[in-house]
């Protein structure tokens, strides 16, 4: 496994970042729809300069069509409101109304992404290094020969920790495992040091020893080159051994965002609390009299985009639910220097500093 310790370069990069945060992506009021479905509901959100944030929610919530969106990817899908700014260095890139061709300047280049499955995203008629080569081609200049192109190539997958980067290189995407399908990914992702690395659910068909190594050397390479990492997700487990800070989205509309410890130890939302009661861990899990083990569920499904209640958007669903949460849309609030959550309950006034 990669360690953990990040090199001395990311450490600068994170002590930087604490004391004066930049942003690589800002998302301002953001609406998505694909004809009258409104798929994402005014969404704002920051991300910094070697931060990890992680976007969590169930299936249907969103997260990959925001990732479409920032990648400018998304198919019969039109932003109908709001803002997508990308920052890379002094430059600052509108994504909300780029043209095609600048997109494709930007992918691969200044953002990087991570497919949910590898076989899916790799051609599976071509070998790696000729996959990877057209990444350097396109995005690394400055590897004028194919010598210089093919040494990187070797470099960029033993930083992956493929042990044999040579004979991956000369392999079919078939003739690899799952892990190292995906570590290819990672490696192609981060060929050109983006400024955003967006990874979209990387450890889904992944068995759970793998799936740890991956997460942590995602993490690791990230933080060496300083990239804003976009990792989303289902499982909280996931995000707590990846992120700094978690967002967690219900049916398009983000309902908290706040630190990652620091949302685990006190939920404001009680749909947040509900996925983390829910969690597969020991902690969660309580024998009936029978001594048979059982998970805490939360009752109900997440609305139809065409169904969505009035006022709170979980409302239904909610065991704290009041009739202040039953007429308008409820918007994000502060609560504390570090915390966002999009609930109406009193007592949440004096849970933070």
């Amino acid at each position: 496994m990669v360690s953990r310790r990040a090199a001395p370069e990311a450490c600068k990069i994170l002590i930087q970042r604490m004391m004066s945060p930049q942003p690589v992506l800002q998302i301002r009021d953001l609406s998505v729809r694909f004809g009258a479905d409104e798929v994402l509901q005014r969404l704002t959100l920051d991300i910094t300069v070697g931060e990890t944030l992680a976007l969590i929610g169930e299936s249907g919530s969103g997260k990959s069509v925001l990732a479409l969106t920032i990648m400018g990817l998304l198919r019969g899908g039109t932003i109908s409101h709001g803002e997508v700014l990308l920052h890379t260095g002094e430059m600052t890139h509108d994504l909300t109304h780029l043209e095609e061709a600048a997109f494709r300047k930007l992918r691969g280049n200044r953002m990087g992404m991570i497919f949910q499955e590898p076989m899916s995203a790799l051609n599976p008629i071509l070998k790696i290094g000729t996959q990877l080569g057209e990444c350097l081609i396109l995005h690394r200049p400055d590897l004028q020969t194919r010598r210089a192109r093919q040494d990187e190539a070797k470099h960029l997958l033993a930083s992956t920790g493929i042990p044999d980067p040579v004979r991956a290189l000369r392999s079919y995407p078939h003739q690899l495992s799952g892990g190292m399908r995906q570590r290819v990914m990672i490696a192609m992702a981060l060929s050109a040091n983006p400024a955003l690395l967006i990874a979209d659910e990387p450890t889904t068909a992944l068995d759970a020893a793998t799936r740890l190594r991956i997460l942590d050397l995602i993490r690791t390479l990230a933080a060496e080159r300083g990239a804003a990492t976009l990792f989303i997700t289902h499982d909280f487990g996931a995000a707590r051994a990846i992120a700094d800070r978690v967002a967690v989205l219900y049916s398009g509309s983000l309902l908290e965002d706040g630190p990652t410890e620091s949302v685990f130890a006190n939920s404001l939302h009680p749909y947040t609390r509900g996925l983390i009661a829910s969690l597969p861990d020991p902690a969660a899990l309580h024998p009936d009299p029978k001594g048979r083990m059982r998970l805490t569920g939360m009752p109900g499904a997440i609305p139809s985009l065409r169904d969505r209640p009035n006022g709170c958007i979980f409302n239904p669903r909610c065991p704290l639910v009041m009739p202040s949460c039953l007429g308008a849309p409820i918007p994000m609030q502060s609560f504390g220097r570090t915390r966002r959550a999009a609930c109406l309950r009193p007592d949440l006034q004096a849970v933070l500093p």
